[in-house]
């Protein structure tokens, strides 16, 4: 089997857009090569003859991955379902726009795909995903706008609302795109009604995404407020080692020693992360303190963090703290 072949194998496997049966028979020779490949004549003659749902199914899962838009109308034509669904019972729609076949994906709605349906499915670095997600969603998380106009200007509802991470975070496409750092997506989404949760900008805060982030906190009220996870935006951004979002609330007047129910404060945070980088965390660190953050009654357990992790320079700038009694 040739090197291409190994890849358009993997490809349709990894991407579930064939079942295990079907790819198979993926072989250099095989019609499902064919479709993927744009031979329109071998497709045509092959489905002339009587071809089950499943095999026209699958071929249209080929004819996908290929991009191949004409053996895509051909197929839906003689009766492969759009609608179908792919290996991990995911929707070939849904499917395609993950996979970046956009012009597949595009092709798929023209042709009547339900652009309401739920559910993406897939396996990727051995964890299975099950994602509750229409494909508009799956078009603002990646940001493709192309893709979110047509799926819009076909019927899809901005105001439907799924599930990625758990079941009782709910997130519409708005959501998504906010928090994958697609601002102009997130703006198109908002034009056309997309309701956006108040928990997003702290996931946008999650991921870094400043432009995002900044456009979001206009129309914050108080940059104080808690998380469902009980933390400020600044805890977020000093625990997730973002320093450019920690200066940039600090300027807009964030309370830098802020301290929740549970005693936590943004000084505190930036030292529970274990795994952040050193140099970022003391970066961090150093600007709280400059802008007014008071280590205090906090020194011991501040020290005892960064001893747990084996921070020793954080250790040593806390010592000078000490030193100064600050």
């Amino acid at each position: 089997m040739s090197l291409t072949l190994r890849i358009t194998l993997a490809l349709l496997l990894c991407g579930g857009l064939l079942p295990d049966r079907a790819a198979a028979q993926y072989t250099r020779d095989s019609i499902y090569t064919a479709a993927r490949a744009g031979d329109y004549a071998a497709v045509e003659k092959f489905i002339s003859r009587r071809v089950n749902q499943e095999t026209l199914d699958n071929l249209l899962g080929a004819a996908v991955t290929g991009q191949q838009l004409d053996i895509i109308a051909l197929l839906v034509n003689k009766g492969a379902d759009p609608n179908s669904l792919t290996s991990y019972n995911s929707h070939l729609l849904n499917t395609a726009i993950m996979f970046g076949f956009d012009r597949s994906a595009a092709k798929l709605v023209e042709l009547g795909a339900d652009p309401n349906q739920y559910g993406y499915r897939n396996r990727e670095r051995n964890v299975f995903i099950d994602w509750d997600w229409t494909p508009l969603m799956c078009a603002a998380f990646r940001g493709n706008e192309e893709l979110v106009e047509i799926l819009l200007a076909h019927g899809a509802d901005p105001q439907l609302k799924g599930r990625s991470t758990s079941d009782v975070d709910i997130e519409t496409a708005a959501d998504i795109a906010a928090y994958s750092g697609h601002l102009d997506t997130l703006k198109l989404l908002l034009q056309k009604g997309a309701p956006l949760s108040r928990e997003t900008i702290f996931k946008t805060v999650r991921g870094g995404h400043i432009k995002v982030f900044r456009f979001l906190l206009k129309q914050e009220d108080d940059l104080n407020r808690l998380s469902r996870q009980h933390r400020t935006l600044l805890m977020e951004a000093a625990w997730w080692g973002h320093e450019d979002i920690v200066k940039f609330l600090l300027r807009k007047g964030a309370d830098v020693n802020y301290r929740t129910a549970a005693g936590e404060t943004a000084l505190l945070t930036v030292l529970s992360n274990p795994d952040r980088e050193l140099n970022v965390q003391l970066n961090i660190l150093k600007r709280l303190i400059r802008n007014g953050a008071v280590v205090g009654n906090d020194l011991p357990t501040a020290r005892s963090l960064a001893q747990r992790y084996n921070k020793k320079p954080i250790l040593a700038y806390l010592d000078t703290i000490n030193e100064k009694g600050k």
